[in-house]
């Protein structure tokens, strides 16, 4: 690039005139140098390419490990919540199965109960015309 920058277009050898030429961007006979001073050249774009590689790289691996450190915090709460649920679950269910319980032992006796109430009404049902009725007058 550096001896490009120094060459000279030969003119001798265009046909035809100078003014049918499309516009270059750049004099006729003066030689394209291009943007040599700015330009790095394919290293200049390799070592770009490289570096956003590795930036991307690193992006993932820090991504990455925030994502197993977030799932770690994730699976630690829910492991937490679970066993909190699991336990009330328990409880509730120790107080369901003794209500339960209580209920039916309470309905035998209420049951029980019932039953005397209907034999001592039966007994005194009976009982009551023989005190009532002794047929006798004052």
């Amino acid at each position: 690039y550096k001896t490009a920058k120094k060459e000279k277009v030969d003119l001798s050898l265009v046909q035809g005139p100078e003014d049918d030429a499309p516009d270059a961007g750049f004099d006729n006979g003066e030689a394209y140098t291009g943007a040599q001073s700015e330009s790095g050249g394919i290293l200049g774009m390799l070592d770009v390419m490289k570096s956003d590689f590795e930036r991307t790289i690193e992006d993932t691996q820090m991504a990455e490990e925030q994502a197993k450190r977030d799932h770690l915090e994730f699976m630690t709460e829910t492991g937490k919540s679970l066993a909190q649920k699991e336990e009330a679950q328990s409880q509730r269910q120790a107080q369901l199965e003794d209500a339960q319980e209580k209920y039916d032992e309470a309905e035998d006796n209420l049951k029980e109960q019932s039953e005397k109430i209907n034999s001592a009404l039966g007994e005194l049902l009976e009982l009551h015309p023989v005190c009532i009725d002794t047929g006798m007058s004052y």
